[in-house]
């Protein structure tokens, strides 16, 4: 007899059994939006800019929209003295992204995977030869991060950074992937850019053929045929940020604070009550771990229950086969700007955290620019589960912190509860309903599960009739004397 007797929404399932069968009701997950402040015309990512995070501005204008005409940049000017260059996307729309220079810095150092891109261009930077796109540090007070060939330890006859800076479309060819090792390009000999990565989702330049070849985004840059990269794009220009930001353009301003978010952080659990085996979806606010607010952040908090030695790593670079960004202790987290934020810890007195010592919780953020993280995956799974039910014992508490907030979880056990409706004779080949009513079986919220005999982490009901014999998850199963005529008995595989 088929052992899978049904699904479930919550705790509840109504199914119709004939000796199997059943019915799969899906959830959808919500998450909440994050708004950044935002006037008519001009946008930021966000009014809270933490320690190496970039600051996207932008400007939507419709009189400066046209794409197929060579049009003034939108003047912005940040607290009266910086002018970043303002760049016209193919949407019609104007955007810089911004950062504090010594947090950039600072972060860089760490060699944590985050890749800002090269800094040396002070004389500007441009095409054929001139400073088209931005001049000189000493004249703009900006130092420009920019996608350049580091010659020194890769391909001996590239041309020096300097003469790269003011034509960047001419000697060197776009990179090979954001992801992998920040630095992945200038260390053989070919021409490729070493990328930078912490712009993954930033929107596309305007290469309308009705502008110039060097006017390209209505900024001076340049489209390369060949392998379709812009010169200058991505960009990002640092500078030494005041404590407040006032970011203005046409009469409109809005006003962004430079420090730490910890004080707009918040944690979340999906259930406080908790059985054996539970998958735990935390949640957590924190505007800080949003460094890239043009595609969604991910981070692994090695979780401890000793305190001080928690670690953390970004993983906005890594792939299937590439995780080799350096874990930061919680003073390169300090360094980094993160505050009391940027690290995760669990405290327990029993075990029901399964070996929280060693755990790795990754947390996605879930949107671009949300800065609202989640540990749920795309398979409906969480890296934090509790331990077996030998080890998540009843009354059990257990706490979970991060950036001065934390929530607790108890563990509690409820009764479950069973109704068959069958009719009085209830023969063979005829429907009858069960009904099962169990809340520490919902193991993971936001799915529909399978009550399975086959699933170790759930006990359920079942319906035993005669002496039956079954495979579970062993490699041979030998029948017994009673239930073959085979007197030596029968081996199944």
């Amino acid at each position: 007899m088929k052992n899978e007797i049904g699904r479930k929404l919550t705790s509840l399932t109504l199914m119709t059994i004939m000796f199997a069968g059943g019915l799969t009701i899906a959830a959808p997950t919500m998450f909440p939006d994050t708004d950044a402040q935002a006037s008519q015309k001009l946008f930021v990512s966000t009014t809270t800019l933490q320690g190496n995070a970039i600051l996207e501005i932008k400007v939507s204008d419709s009189a400066i929209s046209a794409l197929d005409q060579a049009l003034t940049p939108p003047a912005v000017l940040v607290n009266g003295a910086q002018a970043p260059v303002m760049v016209q996307a193919v949407d019609g729309n104007w955007y810089a992204y911004v950062a504090d220079l010594s947090n950039v810095v600072a972060a860089e150092a760490i060699s944590a995977g985050w890749d800002y891109g090269d800094s040396s261009c002070s004389s500007g930077i441009g095409s054929g030869g001139s400073a088209t796109i931005l001049g000189t540090k000493a004249t703009t007070g900006i130092t420009p991060y920019v996608e350049v060939h580091n010659w020194t330890t890769g391909n001996t006859g590239m041309v020096l950074i300097a003469v790269q800076c003011l034509d960047l479309n001419a000697y060197s060819s776009v990179g090979n992937n954001v992801k992998g090792s920040a630095l992945d390009a200038g260390t053989s000999a070919t021409t490729a850019r070493d990328e930078i990565n912490m712009l993954q989702g930033i929107p596309n330049v305007n290469t309308n053929t009705s502008l110039n070849a060097n006017n390209k985004g209505n900024a001076g840059m340049e489209a390369n045929a060949t392998d379709s990269s812009v010169s200058g794009w991505p960009l990002i220009q640092a500078w030494e940020m005041d404590a407040t930001s006032s970011v203005c353009y046409a009469g409109e301003c809005i006003d962004v604070s430079l420090g730490s978010a910890n004080s707009e952080t918040a944690i979340s659990v999906n259930k406080t009550v908790v059985q054996d085996n539970d998958h735990v979806i935390v949640t957590i606010t924190d505007p800080g771990l949003n460094l890239d607010p043009t595609y969604p952040d991910e981070w692994e908090f090695a979780v401890t229950e000793t305190a001080g030695s928690e670690t953390t790593t970004w993983r906005g670079n890594e792939t299937d086969t590439y995780g080799g960004n350096t874990a930061l202790t919680r003073a390169q987290i300090k360094t980094a700007g993160f505050g009391d934020g940027g690290y995760l810890s669990v405290t327990q007195s029993e075990t029901t955290l399964a070996n929280p010592t060693s755990a790795q919780v990754t947390v996605y953020e879930t949107g671009p620019n949300t800065g609202v993280f989640t540990t749920l995956m795309s398979n409906d799974t969480s890296d934090l589960v509790t331990g077996a039910h030998n080890v998540a014992s009843g009354d059990e508490i257990v706490t979970i912190s991060y950036a001065g907030n934390s929530v607790n979880l108890v563990v509690a056990y409820t009764d479950m509860s069973m109704t068959l409706d069958a009719p009085d004779n209830w023969a063979p080949g005829e429907s009858a309903t069960l009904t099962i009513v169990d809340p520490d079986a919902n193991k993971m919220s936001t799915s529909a599960e399978t009550l399975s005999t086959a699933n170790e982490a759930i006990t359920i009901p079942t319906i035993t009739m005669g002496s039956p014999a079954w495979c579970d998850d062993k490699a041979a199963v030998t029948v017994n004397q009673d239930a073959t005529d085979d007197a030596a008995g029968s081996t199944v595989t």
